[in-house]
């Protein structure tokens, strides 16, 4: 398992506890998809200067935030 695959698993599972249901998270080109079981979910883009871009989404925008925050402490710091 390589570094990112580590961040992107904790950050599954934290976001997992957080949110109790279910939290898949799939990286690639610099985009994140994630998927919360029986809620929705959202397409984020990391861009160069490590801000996190909203793509798509469809889950509350409180979600949302506790989300950027959990990628902001894990990934980008």
């Amino acid at each position: 398992m390589n570094k990112d695959e580590l961040i992107f698993e904790l950050l599954s599972s934290v976001l997992t506890a957080v949110f109790e249901k279910k939290v898949t998270i799939k990286y690639l080109d610099e985009k994140l998809d994630i998927y919360i079981t029986g809620i929705g979910g959202c397409l984020l883009e990391i861009s160069e200067n490590s801000n996190i871009i909203v793509r798509q989404c469809d889950i509350s925008e409180e979600m949302l935030g506790k989300i950027k925050t959990y990628i902001n402490n894990l990934f980008i710091s």
